[in-house]
């Protein structure tokens, strides 16, 4: 028993570390104490089975406990407490209806990666793993708002953040007056000294003038900078809004739309004939993500 269970821990291990290095988080956090079990206790609920100590195993939060020859004494009497974790359970799903296929999406592919190396311990060969069909559902609002935006839709998936919004602005020229005004004040600043300066012999009432002139025009620029600054910034809100409004559609609560979205208001917005026509067009050989870009009821 204790080297079955190092080897299968090996190899959810194993498993972990090249997911990391392709650039993947796995989908389960992996710690070796953990069992691939959970025990409903009839009054603590739902809880984990560790090893507590070398070949020895406990229920957490609880004093039961049994050592590891115990095992096979204790699952054949109490099977119905016992309830399979996330890794263990597509092994134990297929070991009751035996799988060839497997269509899943992206979560559910992450898992079978990550516990390919379980299926062997059980005497089951793991199924063949193929990627669900994956799209974004384009309104004519979104599509309208996005062309508005000067943007391309994918862009909107794969780069929801500041930079994409920040080269919105740049490309509409919200960023440039002001920096271009602050770029050109201080050399209109310096002049305005040089002016100053130039009246330094003149009477007394003459530079008070000036100074009392040149303070005023530092003013009018201040208030000119503060009020460009501010018209600036309400449009740069109302652009912000837009694009935030826009990626909420596409991409809501930074998810895909099929881990978020129901699909009975996009029935009442489009008719009916929405499922249908997605099936149309939705190829299940087709591994990329599409878009698909929806129309108005008539």
């Amino acid at each position: 028993f204790p080297a079955a269970r190092a080897a299968l821990i090996r190899g959810v291990a194993e498993a972990g570390d090249r997911i990391r290095e392709a650039g993947h988080p796995p989908q389960v956090d992996f710690i070796p104490e953990r069992s691939f079990l959970f025990f409903l206790h009839p009054e603590a609920g739902r809880r984990r089975v560790l090893e507590t100590s070398p070949g020895r195993f406990g229920v957490d939060g609880t004093p039961m406990g049994w050592a590891g020859q115990e095992w096979p004494s204790v699952l054949e009497g109490r099977a119905g407490s016992f309830s399979p974790d996330a890794l263990l359970r597509p092994v134990f799903q297929d070991w009751l209806f035996p799988t060839v296929a497997y269509v899943g999406g992206p979560a559910e592919v992450a898992y079978q990666a990550q516990i390919r190396s379980l299926y062997p311990a059980w005497g089951l060969t793991p199924p063949l793993l193929w990627p669900r069909s994956s799209a974004t559902l384009i309104s004519p609002g979104a599509a309208r708002r996005a062309a508005q935006l000067g943007l391309e839709l994918k862009d909107v998936i794969l780069r929801r953040d500041e930079d994409l919004l920040s080269e919105i602005l740049r490309a509409q020229g919200r960023l440039e007056p002001l920096e271009r005004f602050r770029e050109s004040r201080p050399p209109a600043e310096a002049a305005l000294e040089r002016l100053s300066a130039s009246l330094e012999q003149a009477p007394d009432d003459v530079r008070r003038f000036a100074d009392s002139t040149l303070g005023k025009v530092r003013n009018l620029m201040d208030k000119l900078e503060e009020h460009a600054h501010r018209r600036l910034k309400n449009e740069q809100d109302d652009t912000r809004r837009r694009f935030e409004a826009l990626a909420q559609e596409i991409l809501p609560e930074g998810n895909l739309q099929e881990r978020t979205l129901n699909l009975l208001p996009l029935i009442l917005a489009f008719g009916p004939d929405l499922l249908a026509g997605l099936a149309a067009v939705l190829d299940p050989f087709v591994r990329e993500h599409c878009l698909i870009h929806l129309e108005d009821r008539e």
